[in-house]
């Protein structure tokens, strides 16, 4: 499991995923569904890391869901809950997007490494990190007044181009892959749409083709790291994107 990221809007949450699985070599397994939704409840999870771990957790979150009475009442549990589970293979994380009855929207996560759960705020993302230039290059409109159905695409495109070494111990490479889904949680519940698929073929590395190679290209055109310096910012926070959403969400607000 690959990559996501989740923006919150004063009414709701929506959050972009892919589908790409992929073995101890980087290479492309299969394509999965990556964001559960809760059948009664505004909530939805996503994963990344150790597949294994990932089911687990989405398991525990969705079943909390649909049996306790409350999303307040949920995450209260799920806070309790979660630090039970012992890793069986190696560090995952989850997202979390839900509408609090007392707090409203929010975007929580939680990694198996560190036992608890974190409010996020406005914006969370995991995946290959864009720094600023790299994302305006993408020509999206950062307070996304349209939501992320489209502009969340650009960003994935943008992610998908760029090489990283997701975990440690994987090979330099692409790592979004699959497909990408549009999840969007209100007071109405979760819901999840198929937005674009890619013909990534299993059992080989992720390939960028021709346009996705100008995407990747016209991205780094101000500064092209070496591949130490990549993998060395990879090593230290592959959540590098989050942060950097939030700055430039905050420099198009204050424009306005």
């Amino acid at each position: 499991m690959s990559c996501y990221f989740a923006i919150r809007f004063d009414d709701r949450i929506e959050m972009m995923t892919d589908g790409a699985v992929f073995n101890i070599e980087g290479r492309f397994v299969r394509d999965k569904n990556k964001s559960g939704v809760a059948l009664f409840a505004p909530v939805a999870v996503a994963g990344v890391g150790e597949e294994p771990d990932i089911e687990v957790m989405t398991e525990v979150v969705l079943t909390a869901a649909f049996f306790l009475s409350s999303v307040d009442e949920m995450i209260e549990v799920l806070g309790e809950e979660l630090p039970k589970f012992e890793p069986t293979i190696g560090a995952s994380a989850i997202v979390i997007a839900c509408i609090s009855e007392t707090r409203g929207p929010l975007i929580l996560t939680y990694k198996n490494t560190e036992d608890r759960l974190v409010n996020r705020g406005d914006s969370h993302a995991f995946g290959p990190g864009l720094d600023i230039d790299e994302m305006l290059a993408t020509g999206v409109d950062f307070s996304f007044p349209d939501g992320l159905r489209s502009d969340g695409v650009q960003l994935l495109k943008a992610m998908r181009a760029k090489p990283c070494e997701q975990f440690a111990g994987l090979p330099l490479g692409h790592y979004v892959g699959g497909h990408i889904d549009w999840t969007v949680v209100d007071r109405n519940g979760a819901r999840v749409e198929r937005v674009l698929d890619w013909d990534d073929v299993p059992g080989q590395p992720i390939e960028v083709g021709e346009r996705e190679s100008l995407l990747s290209s016209r991205c780094h055109a101000r500064r092209t790291p070496s591949v130490e310096s990549m993998r060395e910012a990879q090593r230290r926070d592959v959540e590098v994107t989050s942060m950097l959403l939030e700055g430039v969400m905050r420099k198009h607000s204050n424009k306005d």
